[in-house]
């Protein structure tokens, strides 16, 4: 969503919708608001994601390992 919102001038263009600022204005303009919302978004969520992260990593290195059995040579 904060990729279309970075690509908002060229959609609403493709649509047919006229803004009215300059299509140089445009471009920033949404580019800026794309980029913010990409921030607020990775301060939102990336705490709880990097925890799960960290959580899993604990549990998987706490759980033994598979016993490896020698091999078997028939000779």
């Amino acid at each position: 969503l904060c990729a279309l919102l970075q690509m908002g001038d060229t959609l609403l263009t493709a649509v047919g919708v006229e803004l009215p600022i300059s299509v140089d204005g445009a471009y920033f303009l949404f580019y800026i608001l794309g980029g913010l919302a990409l921030l607020v978004l990775q301060w939102r969520c990336y705490a709880p994601v990097a925890t799960t992260y960290a959580e899993t990593y604990e549990i998987l290195e706490r759980s033994p390992a598979p016993e490896k059995k020698p091999k078997e040579y028939v000779w």
